[in-house]
């Protein structure tokens, strides 16, 4: 039997494929908490083709993965089984380094749906788009207005 995650897997992956390179590939990492957390982790580096994998692990695997992509994080048990009571849709999601995650509390197949894979990984890949354009143009001022400050202005004019 399929998992529930199948089809929202299937999906980002042809976003992925549409939206960014073409020639990069990707390995899918769902990890499951029974009860408290369902978590897909996404990485392209060094990837020679597409791949997946989905298991059940325990809170401390789920964290020590979480910690692999960003050590500063600390979501706690009493966090996620709040957010769930509160919102069963609650998710987060981003991409720090080579790798994008998307997590949600629980273990709820009505919110992993192909239209939720377009909705999460379009906001994910704007979002992304927004901060690196801030980031080029920070690069770019640092690298090269200095430099362009110091070359000799003509006082002459065209036309």
């Amino acid at each position: 039997m399929a998992h529930f995650m199948e089809e929202y897997l299937d999906r980002v992956l042809a976003v992925l494929h549409a939206v960014l390179s073409p020639t990069w590939f990707y390995k899918q990492e769902v990890l499951e908490v029974p009860g408290l957390v369902t978590g897909l982790f996404i990485t392209y580096d060094g990837v020679k083709d597409d791949s997946r994998t989905i298991r059940e692990c325990s809170w401390n695997d789920f964290h020590s993965r979480l910690a692999a992509v960003s050590p500063d994080w600390t979501p706690d048990t009493e966090f996620l089984k709040d957010a769930e009571a509160k919102n069963p849709k609650f998710g987060m999601g981003g991409w720090e380094r080579r790798n994008m995650y998307m997590f949600r509390a629980g273990n709820h197949s009505e919110h992993w749906t192909r239209s939720d894979a377009v909705t999460d990984f379009t906001k994910l890949l704007m979002a992304s788009a927004v901060g690196s354009t801030h980031a080029i143009q920070s690069t770019y001022a640092t690298l090269y207005l200095p430099e362009l400050s110091t070359l000799p202005h003509s006082s002459t004019s065209c036309g």
